[in-house]
């Protein structure tokens, strides 16, 4: 009986290996199957976040840019689209011409020539540091040559003593005189050295 059995198991053997083995397999490719179908989850997972990340970035800087926008303006409104002009206009009083050249670090605005009474304009946006300053040569006959800072973001800047926006002009012999809002008259005087009169 013992020979028959070890016959009976020997002839089993083969299939019962390669049931076995098929079942190996079978149980190779699902585990493969589960694991790339894992790896493909977390792949998923991977780029959902990334695009979340993004998202969450491009929003912060968003508000961030909001949120100076609003601090800026709050502090300085030139440093939003806020331009400011300056106006001047001959007022020397004797039928002169009036000539000019007037320019900032950045801008040579060139020479113009205003007949009595007739005016000349720029505009221009003051930088965000406060530190805006035009300066203009004046001549005029009889060899008369001085200069004056048409602008000067210190003086005239919107957070300043005497702020301007619009900065109108009148250019007389004994110096510059700015258009006051206030007053509705040009009585914002000043010597040709920059300093106020009284």
């Amino acid at each position: 009986m013992y020979s028959t059995n070890s016959k009976l198991e020997q002839n089993q053997c083969p299939h019962v290996h390669l049931i076995s083995d098929l079942l190996y397999i079978s149980m190779q490719k699902k585990q493969r199957s589960f694991t790339q179908l894992s790896i493909l989850k977390e792949m998923a997972n991977i780029q959902r976040t990334q695009v979340l990340v993004v998202m969450i970035i491009s929003l912060l800087i968003q508000i961030s840019l909001l949120q100076a926008e609003t601090i800026a303006s709050d502090v300085h409104p030139n440093i939003s689209t806020l331009k400011s002009m300056v106006r001047i206009t001959n007022r020397l009083g004797d039928g002169s011409t009036l000539n000019l050249h007037c320019k900032s670090s950045d801008d040579n605005l060139g020479l113009q020539i205003l007949a009595p009474n007739k005016s000349w304009s720029f505009t221009f946006r003051p930088n965000i540091w406060g530190t805006t300053v035009f300066y203009c040569h004046f001549t005029w006959p009889r060899g008369h040559s001085t200069h004056f800072y048409i602008y000067d973001d210190f003086r005239d800047g919107v957070h300043r003593g005497i702020p301007c926006i619009y900065c109108f002009w009148d250019i007389s012999k004994d110096g510059p005189c700015r258009f006051n809002e206030a007053t509705d008259a040009f009585d914002i005087c000043y010597y040709w050295n920059g300093d106020p009169k009284q």
